[in-house]
């Protein structure tokens, strides 16, 4: 089934550059209404997910290779129509470790399609999950990939056997590529480059097998009409244009990659274009707007037209698209249909209207998992460094970021990521916490001197809390911030002072440590002395028996 969907806006203006001062600029062209329904954006979905794969036979695991390389699987292919949109690829997973990280890539060859030609477009970095079991794993692109002509994707990861003969990371099948010389094997040191991989492609073979690599294409398309003028006429020529869609008029996201169409025929100021796009990107959001950007072919830089054009709604109600396997109804929000019965709008939502927000009281929630054990059960696959419970705050900078998970290692973490460095607090299996203390996320180390000094300005107190009346024993967060502000964190003008008492107990080891040099230093002067008395003693009993010895004998009794 394939359903068009008309969207009518007007065209901006290309406004003037200074890099086309000796060209005339582009101008508006008044437009009449009948000419307003010329200038109109379309969008046609072709009804059917476009799926690029080679393989079609069983994998099988004939190659090997040296551990500690990192292999990669490379497909070509060509574009369907000339351009697409990809938005996922699918692999299958060999001697690997599931939870491993491995890449992705996406690269873009010349008008010529000789894969040394290409250009990297894309690489991401995926979880490895299922490995040895024969089973595709899909990893959706972070942002959409648009691709024309010969195009090629991969993947890679790092063995892990050792020696020469170890089975391969990735899977290999019998089925050779049509035509011949559209897949290629390659083998690097961890984390060579998505350039540096086609740059050697002479050094690949072109293979009579494939990898079980696959990526899927949007099958959609935008359809743009328009006119432009120069000088107050319509522009002749050839030009060249970027579009882009956006959630906003000014700033705001992109929906979708920017979308370039080269050489546009432009006849008397009118011009129509189609470029390919994807339907996820006008689901639920009925307000969007799309930037366009122009050029002369070739010779300037590209000018961006003032406004965005703005896409009505009408392109956001229902449409359908076709999975392999059934028939998938997809809807926008409730504001971009008209006419809905009072009786119907929220009438299947599981949330009802709470003070201050909305409430569930359904029972258990489940995230990851059909059959939910708790409230709120989240299950998800191994998580590496992510998270499985993130916390954003707008006042904090972008580069602080905190969560919560369970480990793979099994243990509860949360988590405060500063700058790129993941502090942990992790609780072990007897209820005990620890803190992050590896010497990797640190630097400029130092002794810790005159501990045995703080420690002694450290005045311990009795205590009730004010909100308990509960008796307690600890510092005070203010006092202890003059003797060590490290130790101390917060800002009374807006919260709370906290003290970090896990830092107190090093002072306390540093202050041992000082009081038992000091001892050590008392003792050896001590003994010092004691061995002076002990010789002076024994100089004094010397000196005693000379003078007996020396004494008249009349004197004697």
């Amino acid at each position: 089934m394939t359903i068009r969907l008309t969207r009518c806006g007007a065209l901006a203006a290309l406004l003037a550059s200074n890099a086309l001062a000796e060209q005339p600029p582009f101008a508006p062209v008044p437009m009449s209404d009948e000419q307003r329904q010329v200038a109109a954006t379309a969008f046609e979905d072709r009804a059917a997910t476009r799926t690029y794969a080679h393989d079609t036979q069983a994998p099988t695991t004939t190659m090997t290779t040296n551990s500690g390389n990192e292999l990669i699987g490379i497909n070509g292919f060509d574009a369907v129509g000339g351009a697409d949109i990809l938005t996922s690829l699918s692999c299958i997973w060999a001697n690997v470790s599931n939870g491993a990280t491995a890449r992705i890539f996406v690269w873009q060859a010349d008008s010529t399609g000789d894969i040394r030609t290409a250009v990297p477009v894309h690489v991401q970095t995926v979880t490895i999950a299922n490995a040895n079991t024969g089973l595709y794993n899909r990893f959706e692109f972070s942002v959409p990939v648009r691709v024309t002509g010969r195009f090629f994707v991969g993947y890679s990861a790092v063995a892990i056997y050792g020696g020469t003969g170890g089975p391969l990371p990735l899977v290999p099948t019998s089925t050779p590529p049509s035509p011949l010389g559209r897949s290629w094997t390659g083998i690097g040191s961890p984390g060579i480059g998505a350039a540096e991989i086609v740059a050697t492609a002479p050094l690949l073979d072109g293979l009579g097998f494939c990898y079980p690599v696959r990526v899927t294409g949007t099958s959609g398309a935008f359809s743009y009409q328009g006119r432009l003028a120069d000088q107050g006429a319509g522009f002749s020529g050839v030009a060249d244009m970027i579009f882009r869609v956006y959630d906003e008029q000014t700033g705001g996201e992109p929906r979708s990659p920017e979308l370039s169409v080269p050489n546009v025929p432009v006849q008397g100021g009118v011009f129509s274009v189609e470029v390919p796009g994807d339907p996820a990107w006008f689901r639920n959001a009925p307000d969007l707007y799309l930037e366009i950007q122009v050029r002369r072919a070739g010779v300037e830089a590209f000018t961006t037209l003032s406004p965005r054009q703005r896409v009505t709604t009408t392109p956001a109600a229902l449409f359908a698209v076709q999975a392999s396997e059934a028939d998938v109804a997809q809807s926008v929000a409730w504001s971009g249909i008209t006419g809905v019965p009072s009786s119907v709008s929220g009438a299947f939502s599981p949330w009802s209207a709470a003070t201050g927000g909305i409430a569930y009281t359904g029972g258990r929630v489940g995230i990851g998992t059909g059959v939910p054990a708790a409230p709120l059960h989240v299950s998800t696959g191994p998580v590496g460094g992510g998270w499985q419970l993130q916390l954003t705050n707008s006042a904090a900078p972008p580069t602080y970021e905190t969560g919560m998970r369970m480990s793979d290692g099994g243990f509860f973490e949360i988590t405060n990521r500063i700058n790129g460095f993941t502090k942990v607090g992790r609780l072990d299996s007897t209820g005990a916490w620890t803190a992050a203390s590896d010497v990797r996320l640190k630097t400029d180390l130092s002794p810790f001197g005159d501990a045995l000094d703080a420690a002694l300005r450290v005045r311990p107190v009795r205590f009730k809390w004010i909100g308990d009346g509960m008796t307690d024993f600890g510092v005070i967060a203010q006092e202890l911030r003059s003797v060590l502000p490290e130790a101390v964190t917060g800002d009374e003008s807006k919260d709370s002072l906290t003290v970090n008492y896990s830092k107190l107990s090093v002072v306390a080891i540093g202050a041992v440590q000082e009081q038992q040099a000091q001892i050590k230093f008392l003792k050896e002067q001590n003994d010092a002395k004691q061995r002076e008395i002990e010789d002076l003693k024994a100089r004094l009993e010397r000196l005693e028996r000379a003078v007996e010895q020396a004494r008249p004998l009349s004197t004697r009794p």
